[in-house]
This record gives structure tokens, C-alpha cells and sequence, in this order.
């Protein structure tokens, strides 16, 4: 007998549903809106919390993360009436690591204090790097991704998910996020940092290394899930403690390379402070969406470099979610609404990640800002972008 998981969705959300989703659409490709969404970001440590769970054996068993997902996916269609766009005829699923990067490499692995998991790198002299070889595609803990996606793919038939009494398809994915980057950090920690000055070739040695083995599972998973190929999204956190002379060296060419092996959207996710890096994201790196920047960075630079070129989501400090009072967070919501929105392309959303404890009600203070905004532009020519 399936396990039975019913999800009930308020009827005026489903009639809404439909115009969330052509807005943010539009607002991806830089097109005029009748305002900027609001859509928070929600990570696997916010919501266990939200539902009054404890990651238990989460990381360890692929039927809890297949069940814990749907119930996460269950939690946000009952209870966060943000913009986002909610797939009505399916929910997805896919193995999760969370934080961990560097997964196509031997790391090892902690929990860190707040349950999410982090790399203990092993690369503890830049000689060793000479050693480092693209591993098998399949090997180490993308090996593990792969088991266990096959294992939930044949699990999803055990459960029988409804909304609204409708049946919803129970979809099993792969994801493929992370980048050149933060594998060479997860690898080599922070000596990566001290070696770019004691021994920059080895550096470029590691970097060629792992853009290699990310290319390598891009395609891998692309073929396996008959994803196109074409479209990049990659993360490059860590990359922001560079100076710019660094990041164009040893980050900017192995980018571009992933970019150009799969052309189209060049996106890109660094929630640090890069006020500094924004010219050569701009300008060199070429990249067309940043999703999820930091409330660190400056949105006026933001707008400057990035503005009417990327779609781009991010806004109020995380802490300042967690602690303010809903007139601070909508005050602090508006300013970035009048930087940033202006220029089209903008997602009003947290900058970036949600402290558990953060209450609903500080998170709809959010969303409603974003429906009260209105650009004085807009006022005077309905057709003009947001």
C-alpha cells in the first residue's frame, strides 16, 4: 500500500499561481513586470526547523530524503505565500547534500554546528597536487548521488502525493550545482589562498583539474536526466576573499570555459562581499543572472555594474529577518526595491539564507513589500520595467 501525503493549497493561491509564474518568467529575461517578485530563498536547515524536525539521518538514507523532501515541498505550499511559480502537476525530488561541495574529489566529511555538512580538505601540501587526477565520473560522493538517485526513482512509486485531492507526479532529479571554484577550496581549504603566491602554477594545475571533473559530471547528469545542454548555473564562494588580480588569474578563464562548453544563461550564485569583483563579472565573466547575492554587497554598486544586464535576487540581511521588526525588514525591503528595481530584472528575496527561528510573519513582511512597491517610473509609463 503507498504511503499517502496529502497537500492542501488555499484556492485563491491557485488561481494566482499561474500570473506568479509569467512574472518571474519575464523578470528572468529581463522583460517589463507589473512589479518585482518576492521569492525566499529556503534552505534544508530552515525548513527541518519550520517543520520541527532534526536532520537525523538525513544525509545517510536517500528514502528519508525523498519523503523529508515532499514534506518540505508540502510545508511551503500550506504555509509561505510568496511569488514563486509551484509546479501543480509534480513535486521533485533529488539526493542533497546541502552544503557540501568538492564531490567529485576523495573529501572528507563533518557536520557543522548548525546540521548542515562541510568538506575536510586533503590537499595539505601544494606538491600533491601534481598527484590529483580527474577521478571517474561516478566515483567518490557523486558516486553516492548517483546510487541514490536510482534508489528514489524506484522508491517514488511507494508514495502517492495529492493537492487539493489531485495526484501529484513524484519527479526524481539530479542536480548538478557547485563550480571550479569552491571544488578547488573544498579540496585544498584555505592553503589554496597561499599557494596562489608560493606556487601559482600548481594552482592553475588544480584548477584545470577540477573545471575537468565538473565539465565531466555537467555532462554526465545532463545525459542521464536528458537535461540540454546548453544554460550554466555555478557557484564561486570562497572566490570573493580574492583581490581582483587573483580572481582574473586563477577563477575568470576556468569560468568562462564551463560558460562556453554550455552556452546560453551564464549564471551565478557568490552571497560574500564582492563589491570588488563586480566590473569582471560584469564586463568579463559576461554573467546574465546572480541569484542569491549578500545583503554584504553593496546594492548601488549592484545596479551600476549589473543593472538592466543579469537578473539578479538577493536583498535584506538574513540576521535582520531573524531579529527585525516588520517595519525595519519593510523599510530595509523598500531600499533595495529603489535601487534595484528600477533597472529590471529583480527579485526582491533574503541575502541569502534564512536563520532558522525566522518567523512567518517577518517573511510575508517581505513579500508584501514587494506587492506594495511601486516604481515612480512605472506610474508614469505602466510599460516601462520594473
Amino acid at each position: 500500500m503507498k504511503k499517502l501525503i496529502e497537500i492542501h493549497c488555499p484556492s485563491w493561491r491557485l488561481e494566482q499561481n499561474e500570473g506568479n509564474r509569467q512574472r518571474l518568467q519575464a523578470c528572468i529575461r529581463r522583460q517589463p513586470t507589473d512589479r518585482p517578485p518576492a521569492i525566499v530563498s529556503l534552505h534544508l536547515r530552515y525548513l527541518l526547523w519550520a517543520r520541527g524536525e532534526k536532520p537525523g539521518d538525513y544525509f545517510e538514507n536517500p528514502r528519508t530524503q525523498l519523503e523529508q523532501q515532499i514534506l518540505n515541498y508540502k510545508w511551503i505550499v500550506e504555509n509561505l505565500y510568496d511569488d514563486r511559480g509551484l509546479d501543480f502537476k509534480r513535486v521533485t525530488v533529488s539526493p542533497d547534500f546541502d552544503t557540501l561541495r568538492g564531490t567529485n574529489f576523495p573529501v572528507g566529511v563533518r557536520m557543522s554546528p548548525d546540521g548542515s555538512v562541510v568538506a575536510e580538505p586533503f590537499l595539505q601540501k601544494a606538491e600533491e597536487i601534481e598527484r590529483l587526477e580527474v577521478p571517474d565520473v561516478t566515483a567518490n560522493h557523486n558516486g553516492k548521488k548517483v546510487t541514490w538517485f536510482h534508489a528514489m526513482k524506484e522508491m517514488a512509486a511507494e508514495y502517492e502525493v495529492t493537492l487539493n485531492g489531485a495526484p501529484l507526479e513524484v519527479h526524481v532529479g539530479l542536480g548538478a550545482f557547485s563550480g571550479p571554484f569552491p571544488e578547488a577550496y573544498a579540496v585544498a581549504g584555505t592553503n589554496i589562498f597561499l599557494w596562489m603566491y608560493d606556487a601559482p602554477h600548481l594552482v592553475h594545475r588544480l584548477m584545470r583539474t577540477v573545471t575537468a571533473a565538473f565539465l565531466n559530471w555537467q555532462r554526465y547528469v545532463r545525459d542521464l536526466t536528458g537535461a540540454p545542454a546548453k544554460d550554466l548555473f555555478m557557484g564561486a564562494d570562497a572566490a570573493e576573499m580574492l583581490k581582483p588580480h587573483l580572481f582574473r588569474e586563477f577563477v575568470l578563464p576556468y569560468y568562462r570555459e564551463c560558460y562556453e562548453t554550455f552556452p546560453g544563461e551564464r549564471g551565478l550564485h557568490m552571497c560574500g562581499k564582492i563589491d570588488h569583483l563586480l566590473p569582471l563579472l560584469a564586463d568579463e565573466m559576461k554573467i546574465t543572472q546572480l541569484t542569491g547575492f549578500g545583503a554584504v554587497t553593496n546594492p548601488v554598486l549592484l545596479a551600476e555594474w549589473l543593472g538592466g544586464k543579469a537578473y539578479m535576487t538577493g536583498g535584506p540581511d538574513p540576521i535582520l529577518l531573524w531579529k527585525g521588526s516588520p517595519e525595519e525588514i519593510r523599510k530595509d525591503c523598500f531600499r533595495y526595491l529603489n535601487i534595484l528595481a528600477p533597472h529590471g530584472g529583480y527579485v526582491l528575496q533574503d541575502g541569502h539564507g534564512l536563520a532558522p527561528g525566522t518567523s512567518l510573519e517577518n517573511l510575508h513582511t517581505l513579500v508584501q513589500a514587494a506587492r506594495e512597491y511601486v516604481n515612480q517610473n512605472q506610474r508614469r509609463n505602466p510599460l516601462s520595467p520594473l
